[in-house]
């Protein structure tokens, strides 16, 4: 079998590439090791399984090109993402990782109450309206937590007051607000003045029966550009004060949070907080963006403390947002 007279230049295009593939990842991933000192290096952080992903394929690459160094390369960029993508792909290296489930009081032996919950950016430009609603119809939850509520959105909710006979919303810049919506009371709400603005954040207190839990919703600041990382710092810190503050009694934290497992500011909120990730031990459960799923990071969260026990998570389905949106099930008691 004779080699074509293109293939030298091709094997020289094709090396040429993959070099530039190597020298990328490796550049993101060192980028990615400065997570806590900078911005830009924490977005970076979050696409380690992408990272380790593109590493076994440029690996295989440089195998069949037989170009030792690349492969070398290729094989030190897996290693480097290779735990961090490990804790995001497989339920038991997340369920066995401590920075994803820090130390916290343990849950009541007893539960009294089982609460049904749904979360959901609905996203302003949402263009088919009626998935959300139907998605919502159909969950049927207790308390139900949406983010970018515009009087568009407000207007479209409201086939659901029957079922949900209270609510509290916050009004945000551009019409743009949070809205919990609950089958059973709603009291003792707190709106927190967060650096990111109004209309981003609502504490208040859901009882059952009369056992209370109390709710932190929140949707945290976009972290692109030092202020709004700055922004993004402090609505998570505002989220930690929150849960310190009700350590011992049944709190649960859910929200648009832009921040993924695999930056050191979302173990900061776990560990300041005294916070578990509700979805530990789940395998890789991408939230955003809807679109492009290769790129999918999962930054929309459900938290609980040492007294509230999660009997079930799961992500919904496309609803017309650029969010999937969550649905867990959690037991609490006094």
């Amino acid at each position: 079998m004779t080699v074509p007279a293109a293939s030298p230049r091709w094997r020289a295009a094709a090396g040429a590439a993959l070099t530039a593939a190597v020298a990328g990842l490796g550049a993101a991933s060192v980028l990615a090791e400065f997570a806590a000192v900078t911005w830009f290096a924490d977005l970076a952080v979050h696409f380690r399984v992408q990272y380790a992903v593109l590493a076994v394929a440029t690996a295989f690459a440089a195998a069949l090109l037989r170009r030792r160094g690349l492969l070398a390369a290729s094989l030190l960029v897996l290693a480097a993402n290779l735990p961090g993508a490990a804790r995001e792909l497989l339920p038991a290296a997340r369920a066995g990782s401590g920075a994803a489930t820090p130390a916290v009081p343990a849950a009541p032996a007893a539960p009294a109450v089982r609460l049904e919950l749904a979360v959901a950016n609905l996203w302003y430009r949402n263009p088919r309206p009626e998935l959300a609603l139907q998605w919502l119809e159909r969950e049927d939850a207790d308390v139900v937590f949406l983010m970018e509520v515009t009087p568009a959105w407000r207007s479209a909710l409201g086939v659901l007051e029957t079922r949900y006979p209270h609510g509290s919303y916050v009004a945000g810049p551009r019409g743009r607000g949070v809205l919990v919506l609950s089958r059973w009371p709603l009291s003792a709400p707190v709106v927190p003045r967060l650096a990111s603005g109004e209309g981003r954040a609502l504490f208040v207190t859901v009882s059952r029966g009369g056992v209370p839990l109390r709710l932190a919703l929140m949707h945290a600041s976009w972290p692109c550009g030092p202020a709004l990382s700055r922004a993004r710092a402090a609505d998570l810190a505002a989220l930690a004060t929150e849960a310190r503050a009700h350590v011992g009694r049944p709190l649960l934290v859910l929200g648009d949070l832009n921040v993924t497992p695999l930056s050191p500011h979302f173990a900061r909120l776990l560990a300041d907080g005294a916070l578990r990730d509700a979805a530990a031990g789940r395998g890789w459960q991408p939230t955003w963006p809807v679109a492009f799923a290769p790129l999918g990071i999962r930054i929309d969260h459900a938290l609980v403390n040492g007294a509230v026990t999660v009997r079930a998570w799961r992500r919904g389905p496309a609803i017309g947002s650029d969010h999937r949106p969550l649905r867990l099930s959690v037991e609490y008691g006094v």
